[in-house]
């Protein structure tokens, strides 16, 4: 291989790596700011800030986007909204390492949905994956408590909120170029933003936060979390392909579960421990590469499809 080749794509692996850990400590973030803000509220500020400066920067590049970019970002949006929006929500019922470590099961789920919407095919790895990460959710969602087995909401609508998450991973990484990735990435951030400003008045009233904790998290979760971390996704994961980014993921609901524990005190318990061994497992043995190349969903950019 190229070594140019292969040094761009170790500088992508770790740049889509450190978001991870920026995401991770989202969790802990979003989940304190729930607590003086509607879901709604904190997601339309977010991602309208990060908008605003996202335009700023890239305003000629916008002038001159083609129609197709802005209607893949926009596609791209409604999914990410789907994500963040059922994510978000469901923080207010569960922990913030429980929404972490189900948040990752979209790297089982991006190779599924490459089966559905672009024929692609899945390795005998993968189905190990799927069955190895269904046991291991079933574990977090339902190992609470040794006596009985419950999900609550929160998980659920977390589960939900994977599809969105996966979706976003497989179509960037099928439909962005080098010179399209800026207005993809403002055009979904920029989605998100108005689908969130209409829920917010809708579902909770037009809400300025008054509380200086929540805007530190707003401002985190918009210049970190969203202008930067996106942008280096959707920069970088040009590089890879959709499976290759979905593995580097995996490495979210670790950050997610550490920040979890040294910043809120909250602990896995019971067979909840395993669950999360369990996923992680999952996300690595659903990549191993198969024996026959062209069945490998890794070897393989969406994009060149």
């Amino acid at each position: 291989m190229n070594k140019n080749l292969t040094s761009t794509r170790r500088t992508a692996q770790l740049a889509l790596l450190s978001i991870t850990a920026i995401w991770g400590w989202t969790f802990v973030i979003i989940k304190e700011s729930l607590s003086s803000v509607g879901t709604f509220t904190f997601l339309f500020y977010r991602f309208s800030l990060a908008t605003l400066i996202l335009a700023a920067l890239f305003w000629p590049h916008l002038r001159k986007a083609d129609p197709k970019s802005w209607l893949n970002g926009i596609w791209i949006g409604v999914a990410l909204f789907i994500g963040y929006a059922l994510q978000t929500y469901g923080l207010n019922f569960t922990t913030a390492s429980s929404s972490a470590f189900i948040t990752g099961l979209s790297v089982v789920i991006v190779p599924i949905l490459g089966i559905i919407l672009l024929g692609q095919r899945i390795g005998r790895s993968a189905w190990m994956g799927v069955g190895t990460s269904a046991l291991g959710l079933a574990l977090i969602v339902f190992g609470r408590s040794t006596d009985t087995f419950s999900i609550n909401l929160g998980d659920l609508l977390t589960i939900t909120a994977t599809f969105g998450f996966a979706f976003q991973i497989l179509w960037i990484s099928h439909v962005t170029r080098p010179e399209n990735y800026k207005v993809i990435l403002v055009a979904q951030i920029a989605v998100v933003a108005v689908f969130s400003g209409l829920g917010m008045l809708l579902a909770e009233g037009a809400v300025l936060p008054h509380s200086d904790a929540v805007w530190q998290g707003i401002l985190f979760t918009s210049i970190l979390a969203t202008v930067v971390a996106l942008g280096v996704q959707v920069r970088f994961q040009t590089q890879l392909t959709a499976v290759q980014t979905a593995i580097i993921f995996t490495c979210e609901p670790v950050f997610g579960g550490i920040f979890g524990y040294l910043l809120r005190g909250e602990q896995f318990v019971n067979w909840q421990w395993l669950g999360a061994i369990l996923i992680i497992a999952a996300m690595i043995i659903s990549q191993w590469p198969a024996k026959d190349k062209s069945e490998s969903l890794g070897l393989t950019r969406s994009s060149d499809l």
